[in-house]
């Protein structure tokens, strides 16, 4: 997992229910959430799945799931 794949991760992830990497993915991108905001992929994931979006950015900001 990578700044640059971590997003894909993600989406695979709701998609398909995995809470393991679903909490993978969180911790890695709470961990460089700095980097996310400027990002392409984190700005797409806003627009195709803003309730994963919201999920993400609660996260990063208070810490809860």
């Amino acid at each position: 997992m990578n700044v640059e794949n971590v997003i894909r991760y993600l989406v695979l992830a709701y998609l398909h229910s995995d809470e393991i990497l679903h909490d993978e993915c969180f911790d890695f991108i709470d961990e460089k959430k700095k980097v996310f905001w400027e990002r392409d992929d984190f700005k797409q994931l806003c627009k195709n799945y803003p309730d994963l979006f919201y999920e993400v950015t609660k996260f990063m900001f208070i810490g809860l799931i």
